[in-house]
């Protein structure tokens, strides 16, 4: 068993022993936007329960320490968009994109792509995809044909 206290001349117990410094980055009350849309038989469950906070567990962003406050902003309904260019302000699947890089340098647009898990099989396999966003959260402008209108806000699902 390990002591309960640590005197600072207690020595290690292995001469192998040493600390391992893992370098992590916190972001102290980061604020995100979430847009979800369910199949309607999960949806309306979905949406009563964020509304009134009645979860079946804590909310957090990855580790159980990094606990999540849920805030109901609004219930829409989603307007499909015509192809065309759009100021998209989520992350855009690079294959569903085109982006005209003169007015990316025109506007100085710092676009970054990240690759993350898109689906997974019930054997759990994960299949991936590449994303695009900009680097300072602005949005970003995208020709796409899978634009939607959520409120005041132009997305794309990922």
């Amino acid at each position: 068993m390990l002591p309960k206290t640590i005197k600072k001349s207690d020595k290690g117990t292995s001469k192998e022993q040493r600390n391992t410094i893992i370098a992590q980055e916190w972001l102290f009350k980061p604020e995100f936007k979430v847009f979800a849309q369910l199949p309607e038989e999960y949806h309306s469950t979905f949406d009563y329960r964020i509304r009134n906070r009645k979860w079946h567990f804590t909310p957090c962003l990855g580790l159980s320490e990094m606990m999540a406050d849920l805030r109901f902003i609004d219930s829409v309904k989603i307007k499909h968009l015509n192809e065309g260019v759009y100021k998209i302000e989520t992350l855009a699947r690079k294959t569903e994109v085109e982006f005209d890089i003169s007015l990316a340098l025109k506007q100085n647009f710092v676009i970054k792509s990240i690759r993350m898990p898109r689906a997974l099989t019930e054997k759990r396999e994960f299949f991936h995809e590449t994303y695009l966003y900009e680097a300072s959260g602005n949005a970003l402008c995208l020709k796409t044909a899978n634009a939607c209108q959520v409120g005041n806000s132009i997305i794309s699902w990922l």
